[in-house]
């Protein structure tokens, strides 16, 4: 791809893998088509960093984590997150299910979801 005056630039490839490790997806990990819930995987990724300090999984090596992310073996909440409800527990296995299908299926899924196994909205009210 030529960008201006004779410089050129990669351009992405139909089947290439690009972004960061740690907030792609089983999917994207696969390398294949783009869709929505990528976004809500990393999103998840994120809200288990941000509760625990630690990735959702844990692994020494990129090979080890995309073998981690694509098999579902995620670390349980009480290595992160000691004391956390059941719930949250539950939450983090839908949200990074190895299969597209097992997850939330839209951003305010997600996040009701996220409330309630927070406790911070029942299930009545989601």
């Amino acid at each position: 791809m030529i960008t201006g005056e004779g410089q050129t630039a990669a351009a992405t490839t139909t089947g290439g893998v690009l972004g960061t490790l740690h907030y792609m997806g089983p999917e994207q990990l696969r390398g294949l088509a783009v869709e929505p819930g990528w976004d809500l995987w990393a999103i998840a990724v994120i809200a288990y960093e941000m509760l625990s300090g630690a990735l959702p999984f844990d692994t020494t090596s990129a090979a080890d984590y995309q073998r981690a992310v694509l098999d579902g073996r995620r670390a349980l909440n009480r290595t992160h997150l000691p004391g956390a409800p059941a719930a949250l527990d539950a939450f983090f296995d839908r949200a990074l299910a190895p299969l597209g299908r097992q997850r939330p299926g839209s951003a305010p899924v997600l996040l009701a979801e996220f409330e309630e196994a927070l406790g911070l909205r029942n299930s009545t009210s989601a």
